[in-house]
């Protein structure tokens, strides 16, 4: 009989253990609530959150003095960098070593006019680029010699490469300029230029696109997919109609496509006066967080949302968009990422004027907690960028 009461125990604690973890499951599943009446967040104390932080100067050569930033793309090896002035793509190692630039403007064959969005293609050793006013996307190798084109079907020039080598293309709604053959949102391509798949079908024609339509991949190439009037996080890594993996409630604050009384510009701005968001706020990812960038009132915040638990944390920002401080070492609003690392650029001129008003005791702080701190320790104004690691203890 004891043992009997002991196994109906063990069962009962099983099956409530069971219950809990699928009720914490169902939470976890739930809508991300973001309330935007709670922005611009206030600003904290950002070096107790801080987890790991490095830096990885560019390093500077007479034939490559690089412009402003406009794009970046890199991975375990390689770094590109794309100059906003000259549209030169300069390439560099992993440790920030120069290699090599090069740039091809101009109206010809493998020639650009302007560089949209740039991808490095898994496992090829070539990058590819879309020209959204020539409507086209060019594969070149690391050396920058031409390797094929292909016209693309509207201009809005927002692409990733999955690991299978083929292209998501994001058409948005103004696909409709084009034939209905791919009036979708999101179509897939061959790196010949050949559409493969299409998702997200539509019949709206509008005449705007906004929002960061991917973010970058997970650790297994996983990227993430959102579309405008539409708060959800797709995963994408195939040709499968993506499923959704995180989805965000904006409340009151969120716009539908029916609100809209026209097609136009203008139409679009009668939503924004009246508080409402037609897109989600610009989403980074890495490995564990997500990052969501929001601009209101003029002033820059950060949700952070730990994709395990899909808790948030608000991070406000100063004037010049730093989260906070490290022992006087501004940290940024992040730019980009990779892997488990938000990623900030800081321009040398910025980087010696902070590192000239730091006290020796500040610098062997800094030294102790940002690896590769005393490779910037002598920098000059006119060095190249700097690009600035960081990544947040778990919440």
């Amino acid at each position: 009989m004891k043992t009997k009461l002991n196994q109906l125990s063990i069962l009962s604690l099983i099956l409530s253990i069971s219950l809990s973890c699928t009720q914490k499951q169902d939470q976890i599943s739930g809508p991300i609530f973001i309330d935007l009446d709670e922005l611009p967040a206030r600003q904290i104390d950002i070096s107790s959150y801080l987890n790991d932080i490095r830096v990885i100067p560019l390093e500077t050569t007479p034939e490559n003095m690089l412009g402003t930033f406009s794009l970046l793309d890199q991975d375990d090896s390689n770094i590109f960098y794309l100059s906003r002035e000259d549209q030169a793509i300069s390439h560099f190692s992993s440790k920030g070593k120069y290699i090599n630039k090069f740039c091809h403007k101009g109206k010809g064959p493998g020639e650009y006019n302007r560089i949209k969005n740039m991808h490095l293609v898994p496992g090829s050793e070539s990058i590819l680029i879309s020209d959204d006013r020539q409507k086209k996307m060019i594969q070149y190798n690391f050396a920058g010699n031409f390797i094929n084109e292909f016209t693309l079907p509207n201009s809005t020039g927002h692409f990733v490469v999955l690991n299978n080598n083929l292209i998501a293309l994001y058409l948005s709604k103004m696909s409709g300029f084009t034939s209905v053959d791919t009036k979708h949102d999101l179509i897939f391509m061959d790196l010949g230029g050949n559409i493969v798949a299409k998702q997200f079908p539509h019949n709206t024609r509008l005449h705007f696109a906004f929002g960061a339509p991917f973010t970058r991949p997970d650790p297994d190439g996983t990227f993430y997919y959102s579309m405008q009037f539409d708060f959800n996080l797709y995963s994408l890594k195939d040709t499968s109609r993506p499923q959704i993996a995180f989805s965000l409630d904006y409340g009151n604050h969120a716009a539908s496509i029916d609100d809209l009384s026209g097609p136009g510009i203008e139409d679009l701005g009668a939503l924004n006066k009246q508080g409402k968001k037609s897109y989600m706020d610009h989403p980074i990812n890495t490995k564990k967080d997500l990052a969501l960038i929001n601009y209101k009132d003029r002033k820059t915040s950060m949700m952070l949302i730990n994709k395990k638990t899909q808790q948030l944390r608000l991070f406000g920002t100063d004037s010049l968009r730093n989260l906070g401080y490290l022992h006087s070492f501004p940290i940024h609003i992040p730019r980009d990422s990779y892997k488990e690392n938000f990623i900030v650029i800081h321009d040398a001129v910025d980087l010696y004027t902070i590192i000239q008003s730091l006290s020796s005791e500040q610098k062997n702080k800094l030294n102790k907690r940002i690896k590769g701190f005393d490779q910037i320790l002598n920098i000059k104004e006119d060095d190249n960028p700097v690009l600035v690691y960081y990544n947040f203890k778990s919440f």
